[in-house]
């Protein structure tokens, strides 16, 4: 689908960006702002409960809008999703500090619902790994100070020490 010559060049951008996923939302990086245009401005403004304003699109047409800050982008991505909406992130490829004219813009990444899934098992696994890192740093102590521990008395030695806050004397 190619957008209308009547809209301006950044929003026949969003436009291109819109047409390859059109069952997602779509943040559209402007600057220190992600922003939504259209429909998805007017989804995202009740779900995020944000101001709709509108933007200029070209002779005088005025579209919907609302915005979220760049860093706190990821914060709308979760919620959106939590709200049951596939998100389509298109970021800003060239520095614009360094660019004449209009910013390339690709969409870098689509969200899914499933990702919440995918981020509380990362964080359960870190949890579980972090305390298996642990136990391996205190199997260390005990092994540089020259002592020979069973790996059952290591764990009754971690218990200990976890419970008493102090660490464990461990004989030869």
């Amino acid at each position: 689908m190619t957008p209308p010559p009547s809209l301006t060049p950044m929003m026949r951008q969003y436009s291109r960006a819109k047409a390859e996923h059109p069952d997602a939302l779509v943040l559209f990086r402007l600057g220190d702002f992600y922003e939504m245009f259209q429909e998805d401005a007017q989804v995202g403004a009740r779900v995020l409960e944000l101001v709709l304003t509108a933007r200029e699109a070209g002779k005088g047409n005025r579209v919907p809008m609302c915005g979220v800050p760049v860093h706190a982008v990821e914060t709308y991505i979760a919620r959106l999703l939590q709200a049951g909406y596939k998100v389509a992130v298109c970021e800003q490829m060239e520095d614009p500090r360094l660019v004449r004219g209009l910013v390339r813009r690709e969409v870098i990444r689509v969200e899914r619902e499933d990702r919440l899934c995918r981020i509380a098992i990362r964080a359960r696994l870190e949890s579980v790994l972090g305390a298996e890192r642990e136990q391996r740093r205190d199997l260390g102590q005990h092994v540089s100070r020259g002592a020979r521990v069973h790996p059952r008395k290591l764990m009754s030695c971690h218990s200990e020490r976890a419970s008493a806050g102090s660490p464990p004397k461990v004989g030869r």
